[in-house]
């Protein structure tokens, strides 16, 4: 089993759909040294600025693959690229998105809001829709 964390800013809910159905079902069913993604689970939770979408997937991946794969899916490729360069450091936990933001004062300032509605709407209309499965 392997985690997958997504990062989306700035979007809309239907940005976020068109996003996915433009992205996921290509790399849903490429053939990877690792097999085809294999979704068992997925988390979807609103931020502040956007999503964070949760993935768990049955493939067996190493940290540069799973990089390389939350890039392909469209995750901040800015967030993407410090990931790769911790992997590369050696850090042990480099894979993490904050459900908590808090400024200078140490106030609250951001949170995640978990959206199960519209994690069915992904389920439902891309990923069962593209025969992706789960």
């Amino acid at each position: 089993m392997t985690r997958i964390l997504l990062d989306y800013d700035l979007e809309t809910e239907e940005s976020l759909l068109k996003r996915i159905s433009r992205l996921w079902p290509f790399i849903f069913r490429f053939e990877f040294q690792f097999g085809k993604l294999q979704l068992t689970d997925l988390e979807v939770t609103r931020t502040k600025h956007g999503w964070h979408l949760y993935l768990e997937v049955r493939n067996k991946m190493c940290d540069l693959d799973v990089v390389f794969v939350q890039l392909l899916l469209g995750s901040d490729f800015r967030r993407e690229c410090f990931n790769y360069r911790r992997v590369q450091l050696g850090l042990r936990d480099w894979n993490f998105l904050f459900s908590e933001k808090y400024n200078a004062n140490n106030e609250l300032i951001g949170w995640e809001k978990s959206m199960p509605e519209l994690r069915e709407k992904i389920m439902s209309e891309i990923l069962v829709v593209e025969g992706l499965g789960y």
